[in-house]
């Protein structure tokens, strides 16, 4: 089965969900699901990934409205993620990303399924698999290859149990959240025999994991009955399995796909159908299990053997799990490859743990991201509606056209001129001429798709980064923020540190990679600290959340990446203040009355906005720390004591800030694009 995963790939929202919906939901950046390739640009998966409500989860709103986007819409914002796993030294693999371009097909009868086109045919790089027309047996060998709660490509293997009309069922195949929409494979042939799309195992080993059969999707799909199955998948990839004799039931070969060693094994004749008393004489067998006490159980992975294939822990008998449970601590380990892919022991303290959903505030945005459109993010169109009104010129320049759809070209003269040109497809833009420039959220660089070797993509973002950077420098503009500014006002560290000294109370804050020094702060205050990271990524990303024994328990993970901690401000109340040119725009949030009063960015929906007044003291000292920063627009956060004081918390030179305004309807927009007309003015 090992040649079967590369066309096997990760379902994933796109970050960018922030810009392009008032109420993105909680899922930008999710690592969601799993499919199959199954032609050059198709992919199957189940239908659940597309429903308006998954369990758990709050997906994009149809802006100015409380529903949610179609299925269609939802899957146009996601894309797929090859090569996320691990190779045979446990080094995580460099991924490959391609979107989905349309849903074609969505639980056509009734079935948990869909099958979806993909952008950039990723078929002919990764392959695709085949799908059989007829349903699998009972006893029939299947593995499942997919990512189990979003960790890197696991292959999970079993024997299928039960067959109930269109469901099949199989209950010594490890799954969890994440696997769904996975392929289930036969075993030899290699071919599509089904979609996983439920986990009912648990620990009493009575239930069972399930999945749609192959031959009610195809019935129910017009696509799938278009399509003629060849005798091999695509990309080149020939049958699973060294058929050269035909009482042979995987391989006869010394080292096959599977990675294991098999010698004078499935070539001899009282091993070909593994109903043998023994099972096998050799230590090592079909899967890499062992056989020596397999005596007559016909399941060809040893299912009686503590820590065997499909195990998530030493303990696991029955080789089953509930679904969505899972133990940190384990040691998992891949059932066919065998090697050690993962340790949450060994992972950063702000990561140990799977993220809280969140309902979206600041977003997050990775580099290489689908960063989507700057001229489509409702940010950047809200300040141009009210530029449009006043009749100002403006011209959106999206970095992530750079440099596929948009072109750059400096020049110096030994005399001392410079001229600079950016050109797109609204046409050519002398840059010497921009006298007001809004440096607002720059996206990703868009390479060309035809730069295969990741140490050449490196290179030319590299270069693309170098060159954009030193146009900005170059440009004689007034910035809203200065874009060296904007970095160096990131630094949590300096923020309170000048914080503080003009006036502005902070909170007790320890940032730091020593555990001792962890366990010191946390101590000193009496465990009612909370831990933050300095950065995120969509995966990455963390929620503030509280210091509990189970944190205790991981401090020593801080050497590996230093964290914040800061001493807890009980309450629950929060207030965003909104600085634009001088201007003061302050919003009470009330964290205190929604799911997470840790962090208001968890459930906006239930966080209730209003103004709120800001003390004269707490206004000048903020603004006499945006002067200190060089900011023109900042959101900063604080959190009221019970004293009824405010703490300052941090100040976001990029921080979002629609929904205060539609909460409270403070002209944040209107101000900004008055700054930018009144800073374009000559002088």
């Amino acid at each position: 089965m090992d040649q079967r995963q590369p066309m096997v790939a990760q379902v994933q929202w796109n970050a960018n969900l922030g810009a392009i919906y008032t109420n993105p939901g909680g899922v930008s950046g999710v690592r969601w699901g799993s499919g199959t390739m199954i032609g050059p640009d198709l992919f199957l998966t189940c239908g659940h990934l597309f429903d308006p409500a998954p369990n758990g989860w709050v997906i994009p709103r149809q802006n100015g409205t409380s529903t949610a986007i179609s299925p269609q819409e939802a899957a146009t914002n996601m894309h797929l993620n090859f090569n996320y796993q691990r190779d045979p030294s446990g080094v995580l693999r460099t991924e490959e990303s391609f979107p989905i371009v349309e849903l074609i097909e969505y639980r056509l009868g009734g079935l948990d399924m869909a099958l979806c086109r993909i952008g950039g045919s990723p078929g002919n790089e990764y392959g695709w698999s085949e799908f059989a027309t007829s349903n699998a047996v009972v006893g029939d060998m299947l593995a499942i290859i997919g990512h189990p709660a979003g960790q890197p490509k696991r292959i999970e293997a079993g024997p299928l149990t039960q067959v109930n009309g269109s469901v099949l069922r199989y209950n010594d195949i490890d799954t969890l959240g994440g696997n769904s929409g996975s392929g289930i494979l036969h075993s030899p042939s290699g071919r599509v025999v089904g979609v996983h799309t439920n986990g009912g195992c648990n620990s009493a080993g009575t239930g069972s994991n399930s999945g749609v059969a192959i031959a009610a999707i195809v019935a129910a799909s017009p696509t799938l009955q278009g399509i003629t199955p060849s005798s091999s998948t695509g990309g080149g990839i020939g049958d699973l399995v060294d058929t050269r004799f035909s009482a042979d039931v995987l391989t006869t070969v010394a080292a096959d796909q599977l990675h294991t060693i098999y010698g004078w094994d499935t070539a001899r004749a009282a091993d070909t159908g593994f109903k043998d008393v023994l099972g096998t004489a050799l230590a090592r067998d079909v899967l890499g299990t062992s056989f020596a006490a397999d005596t007559g159980v016909r399941d060809q992975i040893g299912t009686y053997l503590a820590g065997d294939v499909g195990t998530w822990g030493t303990g696991d008998e029955p080789h089953t799990i509930q679904e969505g449970v899972i133990n940190p601590g384990d040691l998992f380990r891949d059932p066919v490859i065998r090697h050690q892919v993962g340790r949450a022991g060994l992972r950063p303290f702000v990561q140990a743990g799977p993220s809280m959903p969140v309902a979206g505030f600041e977003g997050v945005a990775g580099e290489g991201a689908d960063g989507g459109s700057l001229a489509e993010d409702l940010h950047t169109r809200e300040v141009a509606r009210h530029l449009d009104a006043a009749r100002a010129r403006y011209r959106v320049l999206d970095t992530g056209k750079v440099p596929s759809r948009a072109s750059l070209t400096t020049r110096q003269e030994p005399g001392g001129g410079w001229s600079g040109t950016w050109s797109d497809d609204d046409g050519p833009l002398e840059l010497r001429e921009l006298r007001s420039m809004w440096w607002r959220r720059p996206q990703s660089f868009a390479l060309d798709e035809g730069i295969g070797r990741v140490e050449d993509r490196a290179f030319a973002l590299g270069e693309c980064a170098a060159m954009v950077a030193g146009i900005w420098r170059c440009v004689d503009a007034e910035w809203v923020n200065d874009p060296d500014r904007d970095d160096a006002a990131s630094r949590k560290m300096d923020q309170l540190r000048l914080a503080s000294g003009l006036g502005l109370r902070v909170p007790a804050t320890c940032m730091t990679n020593d555990p001792v020094a962890a366990r010191a702060f946390v101590d000193a205050h009496g465990g009612s600290v909370i831990y933050k990271s300095f950065s995120a990524t969509p995966s990455t990303w963390r929620e503030t959340r509280l210091v509990g024994e189970a944190e205790l328990d991981l401090l020593d993970s801080v050497r590996l990446a230093p964290v914040i901690f800061q001493e807890l401000v009980p309450g629950g109340r929060d207030v965003r203040v909104t600085v634009v040119g001088g201007e003061v725009f302050a919003a009470q949030i009330r964290a205190d009355q929604s799911a997470y009063p840790l962090d208001f960015r968890i459930d906006t929906m239930h966080a209730p906005i209003s103004p709120f007044t800001l003390p004269q003291a707490v206004e000048d000292g903020l603004l006499a720390l945006l002067n200190a920063l060089g900011l023109r627009y900042g959101a900063a956060d604080f959190r009221v004591a019970p004293d009824g004081e405010l703490v300052f918390l941090e100040v976001n030179p990029a921080g979002q800030w629609l929904v205060l305004e539609l909460a409270t309807g403070q002209p944040i927009s209107a101000a900004l694009a008055a700054l930018l007309a009144r800073l374009d003015q000559p002088v």
